[in-house]
């Protein structure tokens, strides 16, 4: 048979049960809509989040031990922030930091947190209006004290007002632990907080020794220094290596660090979201697979007929494997279609870019009409191993 003839029985055998058809469809564009929106919300979320880093007013550069040195052992410590201050010019502000991934727990509210472990100046280097209480202090610093910082829109929604100072909230990130409200700063999240709930974790900041002896580490994972003079970042990785013996051992780089952190940690969630979204496309592959099996079964006497007047086996296998494909592409278009107009209308409702670059939608047609053509393969042998006497006798 010619390629173009087994392309015409193909689409022609792809329609022939409306019914079934149009249910396998059905199935294999939901599960594609479903991974993009769920792929969609993981990719908004990061960009969230570097927005709202951005929105922190964090600038300068972050130094940090080189991965040899942090594998020896090497640990920056909160005292470095001090002497640094105190011997190298041109550094106005140095605050030592650990950052870690976890979850809150406060009232009937739970969901993710990025938890920030900071010594005292964390104004300094934060462009954060205070609002209610305080920020940690040296204080809290010394007796790894349970207090904690919040924002204002976590405290509106949890409480239904911004003043929360004194309440308790649980952080857990390592081991957990019982805090207390001591601030409340200025929200950085521009209110995507009710439109995208726990895809975008919260931001706590504790002292940095409590965070510390929870996740059972000493010392920093950085130092970010508020300079803009190079000169100075050097003296200060020059002064560290010194006061650490390790020379050779530390790395600086701007703050764009300290987003990787972060961003790695939110791009790793979404990936494992999206994977899950992505079983549903197996689930519809499966779908695909048995709606080809029953078909093969339902034209014993007309593949006979077709190999009796000289079909060969890769014929047949072909057409079947084409027609698996065209179900399979057909499903992934119009969910990949619904898809990219839900998010356009929700973009549109709430003022946010939701839709993901196009490559991407178009990358998971592909993969989906792959994914449908591939498990067509085995009905498609089956089909072909017919015998064609046993099938002419059915007629």
């Amino acid at each position: 048979m010619k390629a173009r003839d087994i392309l015409r029985f193909s689409l022609l055998n792809a329609f022939r049960g409306r019914l079934r058809t149009a249910l396998t469809v059905f199935a294999a564009a939901v599960s594609v809509a479903a991974t993009i929106l769920v792929f969609a919300v993981g990719m908004f979320a990061q960009s969230a989040v570097s927005e709202q880093l951005d929105a922190l007013g964090i600038s300068g550069v972050s130094v940090y031990p080189k991965k040899v040195a942090a594998d020896e052992g090497l640990r920056l410590d909160v005292s470095d922030a001090v002497t640094v201050m105190k011997e190298v010019e041109g550094v106005d502000n140095a605050l030592a930091v650990v950052i870690r991934y976890g979850s809150y727990t406060m009232k009937n509210w739970q969901g993710n947190a990025v938890i920030f472990g900071t010594g005292a100046g964390l104004g300094d280097l934060l462009d954060v209006e205070l609002l209610y209480g305080r920020f940690c202090d040296e204080s809290d610093l010394r007796g790894s004290a349970n207090v904690v910082v919040v924002d204002e829109e976590f405290a509106e929604t949890v409480y239904g007002r911004a003043n929360i100072v004194g309440k308790t909230m649980t952080l857990t990130a390592g081991s957990s632990r019982e805090f207390t409200v001591v601030g409340v700063i200025s929200s950085q999240n521009g209110g995507m907080l009710p439109l995208l709930g726990d895809a975008l974790p919260h931001f706590f900041y504790v002292p940095i020794s409590t965070l510390s002896e929870m996740c059972g580490k000493d010392g920093a994972d950085q130092l970010l220094i508020g300079s803009d003079d190079p000169a100075a970042v050097e003296n200060v990785i020059a002064l560290l290596e010194r006061v650490h013996a390790a020379p050779n051992s530390l790395r600086s780089e701007d703050i764009s660090g300290l987003r990787e952190d972060i961003n790695g940690v939110t791009r790793s969630v979404g990936l494992f979201i999206t994977a899950v979204g992505g079983i549903s496309v197996l689930i519809a592959c499966i779908g695909i697979m048995n709606t080809m099996l029953s078909t093969a079964a339902e034209r014993r006497r007309e593949v006979g007929i077709y190999m009796s007047l000289g079909a060969r086996r890769r014929d047949i296998v072909l057409g079947f494997i084409v027609e698996a494909g065209v179900i399979s592409t057909l499903g992934a278009a119009v969910g990949a279609a619904a898809a990219h107009a839900a998010l356009y209308v929700a973009g549109r409702m709430f003022s946010l870019d939701l839709v993901p670059d196009l490559r991407y939608i178009a990358a998971a047609v592909a993969v989906a009409a792959c994914c449908g053509a591939l498990f067509g393969v085995l009905p498609a042998v089956r089909a072909s191993k017919i015998d064609p006497i046993e099938a002419l006798r059915e007629i």
